[in-house]
């Protein structure tokens, strides 16, 4: 075995210690969020992609690439997504935690060195979530 190689999560361990690259990855991580939520939500209905487009008046590769993670979305596209996946769209607005909380919290202890402490700062995100309406279903 190559003595060079390294291993996924030492790998962002080591790229988590720039804040260039934890800035970017908070921006990134809703698209992915988004795309997991609505392949997993499409699975669940057995609905292909084409199926989904029609349902929510869109086209397939719009559909293929937000599953990708590929596409930055209009609101109102989502949106009617989620009406097609009988979801609704929930956002919200939180602040990050210092980088050096999510390290601990996450075991990732060599998240940020020392002499970085003071570049981190707290800063917002946004978090969009596609809740299944079943979930709010009265029992009748």
């Amino acid at each position: 075995m190559n003595k060079n190689l390294i291993s996924h999560e030492d790998a962002l361990r080591i790229a988590r210690q720039d804040p260039e690259f934890i800035k970017e990855e908070r921006r990134i991580k809703p698209f992915y969020e988004l795309a997991k939520q609505i392949y997993l939500k499409r699975k669940k209905l057995n609905l292909n992609q084409k199926e989904l487009a029609e349902l929510s008046n869109t086209y397939q590769t719009r559909i293929s690439k937000l599953e990708k993670a590929d596409l930055n979305p209009q609101l109102s596209t989502i949106i009617a997504i989620a009406e097609a996946l009988n979801c609704e769209v929930s956002i919200v607005l939180k602040d990050c935690e210092d980088i050096r909380v999510e390290a601990i919290s996450n075991h990732d202890f060599f998240a940020v060195s020392e002499n970085q402490e003071s570049d981190f700062s707290r800063t917002e995100s946004i978090n969009i979530q596609v809740k299944d309406r079943s979930e709010y279903a009265i029992p009748g």
